[in-house]
This record gives C-alpha cells, structure tokens and sequence, in this order.
C-alpha cells in the first residue's frame, strides 16, 4: 500500500459514524473473507494492490465486504457493498487493460531506459496475472466459463460421433452458444436490478 493510500485508509479507520473497519493488508482480506472466498495473504495482497492503484479502498462491516471510492477525500467516501467475486473479476479485467496498455506502449517507446522500466512493470502484471487467473477460477464466472467449455467440447465431441462434419458441429455449437450467453445475459439482468456496477 503507498504511503498516501495508506494514510487514507487509516484515516476512514478513525471515522467511527460509518461502522466499516478498513482491509488494511492482505491478512485483514484473508480474515474477513474466510468463510466466504478462502484465499492465501498472497492472492489478497495481488487483489489489494489493483483496488489501491483504481483510487478504492475495502472495509468489512457485519461480515461483509464493501468497496469506497476514496479520490483523495476519504471523509466523503461512498461504500457499496461489493462481492468478492466481483472483486475477483474486477481485478483480472484491470490486470488485462494495464498489459495491453503496457504492450502498446513498449511497441512505441525508442528509448532503451524507458523500454525496461515498461517490461519490468509488465512482467509484475504477468505474475500477478497466475494468481489472478488462479482466483478466478475458483470465482462463480470461473465456473461458468469452465462449464461452457465442457458442453462445448461435448458437443463437438457428439457431433462428430454422430457423423456429422466438423463444419456443422461448429455451427450447431454456435447457435447452442449463442442460446447460452442469452440465457445468461437474463439471469444477469435479474441479479443486476437496482445494483450500481
């Protein structure tokens, strides 16, 4: 945690009218997350590093996870509450845009200096990346991903003992995919009613 974040999440610690108690290192994650999302200090500390660098902060209150928006003003912070998974995917979709903005800019650089300084921020990203990817997977979207993968590989798998040309197995798996993503996009919707994201 930098010495400035830092500062702000102690002093959210001191307001005592909000009740949250500030994540204030990976252990405190790995406290509060438990018996929810068990993870290790190492994949809490990679989690808290992405909510630190995109100007938020966590807290627990009741049991449960809430994220703030702290800007630089931390007496005015707004807490959400905020699922774990969320803060999972989160942190992986950050992890993606920071290598690709990364990989973009060491294609422009000319200096040298510049070039290393860039490569070295972008292979911390990439081992961050493992554990991300790691966490991910144990997420309720990891799980989702890793189920479509199955019925897609059943499904080729299928088609093709049925006789079926590799063409018109892919393209049954198309439309088969495409009914998936719609029906998740409703069951989505449901969930996502009244929640700002």
């Amino acid at each position: 945690m930098n010495e400035r974040h830092g500062e702000e999440v102690r002093q959210l610690g001191r307001d005592k009218n909000t009740g949250m108690m500030p994540v204030q290192d990976g252990s405190g994650l790995v406290s509060l997350m438990a018996d929810i999302f068990p993870m290790t200090a190492e994949e809490a500390d990679v989690l808290l590093g992405y909510v630190e660098g995109h100007g938020y902060a966590l807290a627990g209150k009741d049991g449960r996870l809430y994220r703030g928006d702290i800007c630089g003003q931390p007496e005015k912070t707004s807490w959400e509450e905020y699922d774990i998974e969320d803060l999972v995917d989160d942190a992986n979709e950050w992890n993606f845009e920071m290598m690709q903005d990364s990989e973009r800019l060491m294609d422009e650089l000319e200096s040298y200096d510049d070039y290393q300084l860039v490569s070295e921020s972008y292979e911390a990203m990439r081992r961050d990346e493992k554990i991300l990817d790691g966490l991910f997977d144990r997420t309720k979207y990891g799980k989702e991903l890793e189920d479509m993968a199955v019925c897609i590989a059943d499904g080729i798998i299928s088609s093709l003992s049925a006789g079926k040309d590799i063409d018109s197995a892919i393209g049954q798996l198309k439309e088969g995919i495409a009914g998936m993503r719609e029906n998740s996009a409703e069951k989505e919707k449901g969930t996502q009613k009244g929640r700002k994201r």
